[in-house]
């Protein structure tokens, strides 16, 4: 609750900072450090946070599905005709697998929770910070190559790679590395929150904003968690709920800061993310209190 209420007020601020004062020049240099600095390290943390991870069967499936999303999404924006097609692709495509899915699968699942977490984080932030940014460019241009070149200007790409080399060759990170690495990440939590606030503006168009909801949830509470939940099915994955539970997580809050770097549509992206993380965070309170009561948890 009280991780709740600073995420709010960090909202708030951030809301409050564009609104009343010149925070332009505060927000451009913020989007630097998140992109440079701050989202490096979170999802250097993030993938570091768990010692045991393994590469094989549910790694594929978490992949394959994250694929699909994107697939699935690009479709959607054509069939649709979707104006901002990049943003709706990163929204779509990509949980909020390390903000709300690290407490939620502690406080649901405890040990096992964290470990199917951190294999799902581990994917997620290779394939969101590569393949993501791909698609999510070349869906808004058209442009095969400079969508690749794209890529190649995200930081995180770059340290993602060298992190997964890190860990499938068994090197092992020091622990003071690590220590400072948990300090960053949790300062850049705040700030990209407080970055997402800065963003939130009215709608100019409430129906269509209604619409562009209705369609991201119908993505990320329906369309995703199907997807990845067939094949964990026949493939007979033990706690495979955890894992659809992940995928079912509102848009990632990195899509604001990915969107904004490239020029996509961040206020859309921010608008709709704080939508959705409320409606999800409302209904998860809601039904644990119920649970409590009758005596399930």
């Amino acid at each position: 609750m009280i991780e709740l209420f600073i995420f709010i007020l960090l909202l708030l601020g951030g809301y409050l900072a564009n609104r009343k004062f010149d925070f332009n020049r505060g927000k451009y240099l913020l989007k630097y450090f998140l992109v440079y600095a701050g989202i490096p390290c979170l999802v250097l943390s993030s993938v570091l946070s768990h010692k045991t991870v393994e590469f094989g069967l549910i790694s594929a499936i978490i992949a394959f599905s994250l694929i699909m999303n994107l697939l699935f999404s690009e479709a959607g924006n054509r069939i649709f005709k979707l104006k901002y097609k990049g943003s709706f692709v990163l929204m779509n495509s990509f949980s909020n697998a390390g903000f709300l899915g690290l407490p939620i699968c502690w406080i649901l699942f405890g040990d096992i929770g964290l470990f199917y977490w951190a294999l799902y984080i581990l994917i997620e932030s290779l394939l969101h910070y590569s393949l993501g940014i791909f698609a999510s460019v070349y869906s808004e241009s058209g442009k095969l190559i400079l969508s690749a070149k794209k890529v190649g200007r995200f930081p995180a790409f770059w340290i993602l790679g060298t992190v997964f080399l890190f860990i499938i060759s068994g090197i092992n990170i020091p622990p003071q590395f690590t220590s400072v690495l948990e300090i960053i990440s949790k300062l850049t939590l705040g700030m990209a929150v407080f970055y997402i606030g800065s963003n939130i503006v009215k709608p100019e168009n409430i129906h269509e904003f209604f619409n562009e909801c209705s369609y991201v949830a119908i993505f990320r509470f329906l369309i995703s968690p199907l997807i990845i939940l067939f094949p964990l099915l026949y493939f007979g994955v033990e706690y495979y709920y955890i894992l659809v539970l992940e995928a079912m997580m509102p848009p990632a809050i990195g899509n604001t800061i990915v969107a904004g770097y490239y020029k996509l549509n961040e206020k859309l992206c921010a608008n709709i993310t704080i939508t959705l993380i409320m409606i999800f965070l409302s209904i998860f309170f809601i039904l644990s209190g119920f649970f409590a009561i009758i005596g399930i948890f």
